[in-house]
């Protein structure tokens, strides 16, 4: 049976959406996660069958990032055969860090602008279905806190999924908002939603986020009339907000929130999460793993200790993580990629999401509907403050982010391709060795116009 590759990456978003509770529940077993490997093992494949897909890729997302994905690539090859670690564990981990790559190309070259509406609407509906999920979660089977992760399941830091999704519906119902796709009262509605999940699973930086957002929001759009109602949407909402975490929690959770002191001393405890002397925290993993490990500044400071070699995963355990877990340093994303590719291997990974945001700045000016890409560079910027939270851009949720970069370089490709009247010769100019920017001079059309797209 021959499944299109579209089928199957509109399957992996909704098995990503799931899976977590079905295996909470004990409905599928855990090994069902994997389920994801083998779907993006299949879209590899597919994309490794069209013979112009890099060309394709080329032109329709960039140098940058595919460079600095060719860079973080290299630089993982170096460190493993420099440190010399066993092939199995290198495997292991290159699958489970190199996998949203593979989904993010796969978006770009089989969707087109109907499934990004399209899987808008999903996401919208997963939404509502996640918040439901949730409070009977609470409310009937008394599961609080890390647990609390709606239909991303029931275990403990499942609400790491919650973050990154209800990052990308903040920054989609705000700017939809201002740029009049959403009205007030569908913004208020979910405004509500996404407070309330972050107060039922107890996600403090959620709700900072929450906050931070919508007072950027008002300050870049201070003359817009929308304001002025979001200013008074606002206090209704973080009135209701203060509500619920008064009677969920107590007055002093309340008060801790917003006492600075108590705020720094949470993120830079000793100890960590576990407690432990020598445990990481969020705001003290760089210094800790810096001083720990690469005091002396060898070569591994800078390229790490190799892909694998510190892996947490209970499939192929790893020597370093039975020495050092007590750390925690899985729990945060700086310190484990600091930790296997060094300073260059996280540079390289933060540099990726940076090139997308420049890449969304030069395409934008093509498009006088701009929301897409404003959309996209908010959730990037969200995900980047994501690296330094939690590890959550290393778990199946992370799908979801890769899924939205990959959005306005859809529009792009569609925005060519409306103007190309080939695009076969349109790849074939270009493997000839002919840069893109020789590629507009020979399609001025398809590169000088500017297209109003309806959303």
């Amino acid at each position: 049976m021959n499944i299109s590759a579209k089928t199957l990456i509109y399957a992996q978003l909704y098995i990503v959406m799931c899976i977590g509770l079905l295996i909470g529940a004990k409905v599928v077993p855990d090994t069902a996660i994997y389920i994801t490997d083998l779907i993006n093992l299949i879209l590899f494949v597919k994309i490794a069958q069209n013979s112009s897909c890099f060309y394709k890729l080329k032109i329709y997302t960039s140098l940058y990032p595919i460079i600095i994905l060719s860079m973080l690539l290299g630089i993982a090859l170096f460190s493993w055969i420099i440190n010399g670690q066993s092939v199995a564990m290198f495997a292991w981990e290159f699958r489970s860090f190199f996998r949203y790559y593979i989904y993010f190309f796969s978006c770009v070259l089989f969707l087109n602008k109907k499934d990004i509406f399209k899987i808008l609407k999903i996401l919208r509906i997963f939404l509502y279905s996640n918040f439901i999920v949730s409070v009977i979660q609470y409310f009937i089977f008394n599961i609080t806190g890390d647990e609390n992760g709606g239909l991303f399941g029931i275990t403990t830091g499942v609400n790491a999924g919650v973050v990154l999704f209800c990052c990308i519906m903040l920054s989609y119902y705000l700017l939809g908002y201002f740029k009049k796709y959403v009205n007030i009262k569908q913004l208020a509605i979910n405004l509500f939603i996404i407070l309330s999940l972050s107060i039922l699973a107890e996600i403090k930086f959620l709700m900072y986020i929450i906050l931070g957002f919508i007072i950027l929001s008002i300050i870049m759009h201070f003359r817009s009339n929308r304001s002025k109602y979001l200013i008074g949407l606002s206090c209704i909402i973080l009135l209701i907000g203060a509500f619920l975490i008064l009677s969920f929690y107590s007055r002093k959770y309340f008060d801790n929130l917003f006492n600075a002191d108590t705020v720094t001393s949470y993120v830079n405890q000793e100890g960590g999460y576990n407690f432990d002397d020598g445990g990481l925290n969020r705001g003290i993993a760089i210094s800790k793993i810096n001083d720990k490990f690469y005091y002396d500044n060898n070569i591994n400071k800078y390229i790490g200790f190799g892909l694998g070699s510190c892996s947490a995963s209970t499939v192929i355990p790893t020597a370093f993580y039975a020495k050092y877990s007590y750390m925690a340093y899985h729990f945060f994303l700086t310190s484990y990629i600091l930790l296997e590719q060094g300073w260059i291997g996280f540079i390289l990974y933060v540099l990726f999401f940076i090139s997308i945001i420049f890449a969304c700045f030069t395409i934008r000016k093509r498009f006088k509907n701009k929301f897409i890409f404003d959309f996209t560079i908010a959730v990037i910027l969200l995900a980047i403050l994501n690296i330094w939270y939690n590890a959550s851009l290393r778990s199946n949720s992370a799908y979801l982010i890769y899924l939205v970069l990959a959005f306005p370089f859809i529009l792009y490709k569609e925005y060519i391709l409306k103007f190309s009247k080939n695009e076969k010769s349109m790849c074939e100019y270009n493997r000839t060795g002919v840069q893109c920017r020789k590629i507009s001079r020979k399609m001025p059309h398809v590169f000088n116009r500017t297209i109003h797209l309806k959303y």
